[in-house]
């Protein structure tokens, strides 16, 4: 479908040929070629059936004219013909290709200069020498041509009118063969963004399929458009229609759809330009199910309003779930270290720091709150005595753990610490785990950076503490 400015683009050009037509031109002839035209203009015809509509109507504006479209190859050196619906295939075959360079007929010479060239007599034109013979031996007595441009000033081809006697045009027919030629430059460049456009979603379509992305395009008129058969693997109904947005938030829970619709507003209205949400969706089989949705606006109009929208959706059931169990066991967790008093303390190596809950400080003397016990930090070490410190040092490197994370039980044993009373105590594990391990590619980086990825947890009993003996405090690290 074209747009506005196509349209119009293409009325103008369509215009220029009417009024350039020679007036011996039959007029239901023009006007069932024009008829044919648009409905090619309108339709998925390839781009030789187009340029070759164009020419039929070209050539039904003055007996005795044979219209041709060159284009250019993918080589660019050469053009190709793409549409010559009325001179004899011999003549065709027998110029072949015609190489972009001055001197090689009006055609070559044109596409060269990036000009009109207007041959009126190709018997003693300079630049048909090599080729005069074949022209004059089908009859062919002028020749006008003209490049064609892209928007961007690339050459895309030349347009030729042919004729049977020699003639000079006139204002009106240079006018004619101009807007002939806007014309065939628009449809070939538009049919070369159309293929691009294609090949690119083909593209995206492929890198897409069979994951869970669903790929999303939408504007204000209700165009929706959904990339691939996202919504069919996962049951969604993708309302599609007029009043798609509508439909769509009727299908979002109600505990989410307040949250989404302020978005979705401040979106709309100017507010943001891309969001993020989350939020449970009804499938057609009448199941919750949860969405990651990504958005953005890629047009406005003058009032700040969106247009259109590109985003993506993602189907994040999966994640919920662990997000509800991962809660669950924290809740777990929770209760049976407080059910069992265990003192737990945790280590964060990046910033050489140490908390711990208030049973790890009572077991250490500080009585402390549960609130309290989370603002008190310490460092590692500072409470080890000094005879355990070098061994207790190496709890951190990669030697120190096995394939599961745990720490080897010749590296995990007992140390002894000073309690605030002044007496040492003996802490006793027999293993301990990172909350959270790195991947083997973090493994083979240097200590240093290994050291500020991980963070470990140990965890045991209050009766695996033990009071010692009272050695004096000042003989501690601290």
């Amino acid at each position: 479908m074209t747009t506005g400015a196509e349209q119009t683009r293409w009325e103008n050009a369509l215009a220029a040929l009417d009024r350039g037509a020679p007036k011996s031109a039959s007029e239901s002839d023009s006007r069932h070629s024009l008829v044919r035209l648009l409905a090619l203009l309108g339709s998925a015809a390839t781009l030789n059936e187009l340029l070759e509509g164009l020419a039929i109507h070209i050539e039904a504006g003055s007996e005795g004219l044979h219209c041709t479209v060159l284009i250019v190859d993918p080589t660019r050196r050469v053009l190709t013909v793409a549409a010559s619906p009325s001179l004899p295939s011999s003549y065709i075959d027998a110029i072949g290709e015609v190489a972009i360079v001055a001197g090689q007929g009006s055609c070559g010479t044109a596409a060269a200069r990036g000009e009109m060239v207007i041959v009126d007599d190709i018997e003693r034109s300079d630049l048909w020498a090599t080729s005069a013979p074949i022209a004059l031996s089908h009859g062919l007595r002028a020749c006008w041509s003209t490049s064609m441009f892209d928007d961007a000033g690339m050459l895309l081809g030349t347009l030729a009118l042919y004729y049977r006697q020699r003639r000079t045009p006139t204002a009106t027919e240079i006018d004619f063969i101009q807007g002939a030629a806007a014309l065939a430059s628009f449809a070939i460049q538009r049919h070369r963004d159309s293929g691009r456009l294609r090949a690119s979603e083909a593209r995206l379509a492929a890198a897409v399929w069979g994951t869970d992305i669903g790929l999303w395009e939408s504007g204000a008129d209700g165009d929706y458009v959904w990339f691939d058969d996202w919504n069919e693997r996962f049951d969604i109904e993708p309302c599609l229609g007029h009043d798609q947005e509508r439909r769509w938030r009727e299908r979002i829970h109600p505990e989410d759809r307040e949250r989404y619709d302020k978005l979705a507003d401040a979106v709309e209205n100017g507010g943001i330009d891309h969001y993020v949400a989350e939020y449970r969706i009804l499938t057609r089989s009448g199941v919750w199910r949860w969405l990651h949705d990504r958005g953005q606006v890629i047009a406005r109009d003058a009032k700040g309003k969106a247009q259109r929208y590109i985003g993506l959706c993602l189907c994040v059931d999966e994640q919920k779930k662990l997000e509800t169990a991962l809660r669950a066991a924290e809740n777990h967790y929770e209760f049976a270290v407080k059910a069992a008093r265990l003192p737990v303390w945790e280590y964060d190596v990046r910033s050489d720091t140490v908390t711990g809950n208030s049973y790890w400080h009572h077991t250490v003397g500080h009585e402390i709150t549960d609130a309290e016990a989370a603002k008190r930090v310490e460092t590692w070490l500072s409470d080890v005595h000094p005879d355990d410190v070098d061994r207790n040092s190496k709890l951190f490197t990669p030697e120190a753990t096995d394939e599961t994370g745990f720490i080897k039980p010749s590296f995990g044993s007992d140390y002894r610490a000073a309690s605030i009373s002044g007496c040492s105590i003996a802490v006793a594990w027999s293993s301990g785990t990172p909350t959270r391990r790195p991947s083997r590619s973090s493994v083979s980086r240097s200590t240093s950076m290994l050291r500020s990825d991980w963070k470990w947890i140990y965890e045991r009993a209050s009766s695996d503490f033990e009071v010692l003996s009272n050695t004096p405090p000042s003989a501690w690290l601290w």
